[in-house]
């Protein structure tokens, strides 16, 4: 978001506050809040990209153990020419225990695919930056 010519934030779309801002992040692309994000991506001609990422890792947190965690990534796109809505939902999750309470997650399969409308249950959110 642009404000005379200054950056003054952000705006996602999705179903959760929480999850928009776990896949925008580089620190917290791997937490496990369930939920997903919208985007938009403009292609000149139709296009696919399909594949399936099966990892097992050793993962933790600041102040947790590390835990053997089985993490899928899948990719089920298929573009149109134009604009298309690009789904990323977070499928399960794992609690990793943290010394001190804190939320501590990493998840279990990301889903990347096109869907043909905004779901129902989307909002969009701001963040100042």
């Amino acid at each position: 978001m642009v404000k005379n010519g200054d950056i003054i934030g952000t705006i996602t779309l999705g179903n959760s506050v929480r999850v928009t801002y776990n896949l925008t992040n580089q620190s917290t692309l791997t937490m496990g809040d369930e939920g997903y994000i919208i985007s938009w991506t403009y292609l000149d001609e139709a296009a696919s990209m399909k594949g399936t990422e099966n990892t097992i890792n050793q993962v933790r947190r600041d102040g947790t153990k590390s835990i053997e965690a089985e993490n899928t990534v899948v990719y089920e796109l298929e573009f149109k020419p134009g604009w298309n809505l690009v789904q990323t939902e977070v499928i399960g999750k794992y609690d990793l225990e943290h010394e001190r309470g804190l939320n501590a997650s990493w998840f279990k399969k990301h889903l990347h695919k096109v869907v043909l409308e905004i779901p129902e249950d989307a909002a969009y959110y701001f963040r100042l930056k």
